[in-house]
């Protein structure tokens, strides 16, 4: 049985509050050991993504230090890029540097120097993208709004398999008459070999790189429709969440007020709008965390499930 929110809230605020204050410290020393590598290793941020605590990502930043002292020539690859403590080591589609926290000191040196020819496959990814676009009648290329980190190589792959067969299916046959002159008002994301063929809540088509043309093409038509309402839904739902977060900031006093990735706008408004219907003054000066569950971090964020109040 879950625990009522305010109950919850009694038992714990103190526990969060005392948490925060003895992670201050640690995490001044975790700034100034961060601003020391971005400077020394000319980096553009240093950023942590893994989940853990704080004192993980301390962790993480000392073993870049020791890195830097021992092997500064060969970590010139990272020069003007953004660093970031990953689930995985590799380069991401935003050109980001992912270094997987539970590699050892060896596998990042090789990786750092092989960074250029990583490089090479995030340089063609906008040709893959530009080149579906085409042969899908201009239809945007996008990236799923809560989606992990990909790796550019694999993307770019899963980019030509999906163009070759659609390139496959057009050699048979034309697209359905009813289809739009120009599908520019849709966007397609390309996922993994074993994903799902589907809407997202956001009103984006995604599909598995291994999806044949003639399915591919079928589910579009099937779904046009229901993507446009997604999509307008998802650009009200984006505004109607900003307005409340900015008002339960400051209803609730809140430190600061964020949110999984997981948990999307219409989920976001149901939370913030029952929060802020509620007197709940052990929430002030909290760095609250919308979620799937309860919990408090050992950095003091308290973590609630969105759906608290309606169970």
């Amino acid at each position: 049985m879950r625990p009522v929110l305010t109950t919850w809230l009694e038992e714990n605020a103190d526990k969060a509050k005392q948490r925060a204050k003895e992670t201050a410290e640690l995490q001044a020393e975790i700034n100034k050991l961060q601003k020391v590598l971005v400077e020394k290793l000319k980096l553009r941020d240093a950023r942590y993504e893994c989940g853990w605590n704080i004192e993980h990502y301390r962790g993480c930043l000392k073993t870049l230090e020791r890195l830097a002292n021992t092997h500064l020539a060969e970590m010139a690859p990272l020069r003007d890029r953004i660093v970031v403590f990953a689930p995985f080591t590799g380069v991401s589609l935003e050109g980001h540097v992912m270094l997987f926290t539970g590699d050892v000191l060896n596998n990042w040196i090789d990786f750092i120097k092989n960074i250029p020819h990583h490089d090479t496959y995030l340089k063609v990814v906008p040709i893959y993208e530009q080149t579906l676009s085409q042969v899908l009648r201009g239809i945007q290329i996008g990236r799923r709004k809560f989606m992990p980190k990909t790796q550019a190589r694999g993307y770019a792959n899963y980019l030509m398999k999906v163009t070759t067969s659609l390139g496959d299916y057009l050699g048979k046959q034309k697209y359905p008459k009813n289809w739009p002159e120009t599908l520019h008002e849709f966007t397609i994301v390309v996922e993994s070999e074993a994903g799902p063929l589907m809407v997202s809540p956001t009103g984006q088509f995604i599909t598995p790189a291994t999806c044949p043309g003639l399915i591919l093409v079928d589910f579009i038509s099937q779904n046009m429709q229901s993507s446009r309402e997604l999509m307008n839904k998802y650009a009200e739902d984006k505004h109607i969440e900003q307005e409340l977060m900015d008002e339960c900031m400051e209803h609730l006093r809140l430190q600061s007020l964020t949110k999984d990735d997981a948990v999307t706008p219409d989920k976001m408004i149901v939370a913030l709008r029952d929060l802020s219907q509620m007197q709940l003054p052990h929430l002030e000066q909290v760095k609250l965390h919308i979620t799937n569950y309860y919990s408090v971090l050992t950095d003091g964020v308290v973590c609630i499930p969105w759906d608290s109040m309606q169970r």
